[in-house]
C-alpha cells in the first residue's frame, strides 16, 4: 500500500518485516506455542478441550453394552490488545554532516540507513515483546500493561483456580534430603494428576533462575548425575539446534533448562523454577488481529505491521501489532522456590 499527495507519501512495508533480524528467545524456540491463529477481528473465543478415556465393563452378549462419553470443551471470550511502536521523527538534522560509522565512516549517513536502523531497533524491540507476553502466558496472565481490559489471569476465565497449585519450596540446606524427591512429589505428580488420561506423551521441563540451576545440580545428591550427564543426548538441546547459550540436563523424567535471558528481562526470579509439561495439544496459544490502518480493517491479520510517513521535512517508522498469547491450562504450570 503507498498513499502519495503532495509533499507526502505513506508506504506499507508490512511484507518485508521478514527480512528485519529478531531475536530468538528461550519460550519462542521451546516450541511451547502452537502455530499462531490469525483472525479478522479483535474480538475472539479460545476453546479449552478436556478429554479422557472411558471404562469399558465385561458385559453379557446380546446384553447391556457399553458408551463412551465426550470430551470437556469450553468457548471463553477475549479481547486482543493492540501494541503500536513508532520511531522518533527523523528530520534533515539527523543526516545532515553526519556519516555512517557503522558501514562505512567515509560514506554520508542518508535517510535511507538512518530510516535502516529505525526498522531494526523496532524488529528488536517487538521480540522482547513478544517473549514478555510468552512469559506471561506461562505463569498464567495475558500480557496487557496499560489496558485494563485485556488483562486476564486465566486460571479464573478457565474456571481451574482449585487445582493451581501454590508456590512450593525446594530446601537446598538439608544435604541428606534430594531435591528430586521433593520436586517429584510436589510438581511432577500435580501435573500428572491434572493433565489427563489422553496426555501421555509430553515431557516434564522445568525452566529455572541461574541459582536455582546451579543449586539443585550442586546438591550432593544430585551432583554425580549433573555431572556424568552426557549432553550430545539432551532431546531439548538437539530439538533447538543446539545453539543454546543456558545450561541444561535431564533427571529423573524432569528436563532442566537454565533461562539467563528471562533472568535478565526480569520474568525469571534467579531463585525460582517453573515446571510445565511440553506436548500438551493447544496448551499455549498465539492469537493475531488486524492492523489499525483502514486498508487492513476486517483483514486476516498478520504477525507484525510496519509503514513509512514521510513528507519534505521528516520521515517516521511506524510499526504495530495486535495478540494475545493464551494459556489454556494454567493448573499445569507449577511454581517452585529454592531455600539454600
Amino acid at each position: 500500500m503507498s498513499i502519495k499527495s503532495t509533499g507526502y507519501s505513506f508506504q506499507d512495508f508490512s511484507k518485508l518485516t521478514d527480512l528485519v533480524p529478531r531475536i530468538p528467545k528461550l519460550l519462542g524456540e521451546l516450541g511451547l506455542f502452537e502455530e499462531a491463529s490469525y483472525h479478522k477481528s479483535t474480538l475472539i473465543e479460545v476453546e479449552r478441550v478436556e478429554d479422557g478415556v472411558d471404562e469399558i465393563l465385561a458385559q453379557s452378549r446380546n446384553g447391556d453394552r457399553n458408551f463412551s462419553g465426550g470430551e470437556v470443551a469450553i468457548q471463553v471470550p477475549f479481547k486482543i490488545p493492540f501494541f503500536p511502536l513508532d520511531s522518533k521523527h527523523f528530520t534533515a538534522a539527523d543526516i545532515q554532516d553526519m556519516r555512517d560509522f557503522v558501514e562505512d565512516p567515509n560514506i554520508p549517513m542518508t535517510m535511507k540507513r538512518r530510516m535502516d536502523r529505525a526498522r531494526g531497533r523496532l524488529a528488536r524491540s517487538h521480540s522482547v515483546l513478544s517473549e514478555r507476553a510468552r512469559y506471561k502466558a506461562l505463569k498464567g496472565n495475558s500480557y496487557a500493561p496499560n489496558d485494563a481490559s485485556c488483562q486476564v489471569v486465566y486460571a479464573e476465565k478457565f474456571d481451574v483456580v482449585s487445582k493451581v497449585k501454590a508456590q512450593f519450596e525446594i530446601d537446598l540446606t538439608n544435604a541428606d534430603l534430594d531435591p528430586r524427591t521433593t520436586i517429584e512429589a510436589e510438581a511432577r505428580k500435580h501435573i500428572q494428576k491434572y493433565a489427563g488420561d489422553q496426555a501421555d506423551a509430553y515431557q516434564v521441563i522445568a525452566i529455572c533462575g541461574s541459582d536455582a540451576f546451579s543449586g539443585i545440580a550442586g546438591h550432593p545428591l544430585v551432583k554425580a548425575a549433573y555431572s556424568e550427564y552426557p549432553s550430545a543426548s539432551e532431546p531439548l538441546r538437539n530439538r533447538l539446534g543446539g545453539n543454546l547459550i543456558n545450561r541444561s540436563w535431564e533427571t529423573e523424567g524432569v528436563t532442566y533448562i537454565e533461562d539467563f535471558v528471562g533472568q535478565s528481562m526480569g520474568e525469571i526470579a534467579a531463585d525460582e523454577i517453573w515446571f510445565l509439561p511440553l506436548g500438551i495439544l493447544d496448551m499455549f496459544q498465539t492469537h493475531f488481529a488486524p492492523a489499525d490502518i483502514i486498508e487492513y480493517a476486517n483483514t486476516e491479520a498478520q504477525d507484525m505491521y510496519m509503514f513509512v510517513e514521510e513528507t519534505a521535512r521528516k520521515s517516521q517508522v511506524q510499526t504495530e501489532t495486535s495478540f494475545l498469547t493464551v494459556n489454556t491450562r494454567p493448573e499445569l504450570v507449577v511454581n517452585a522456590k529454592i531455600k539454600k
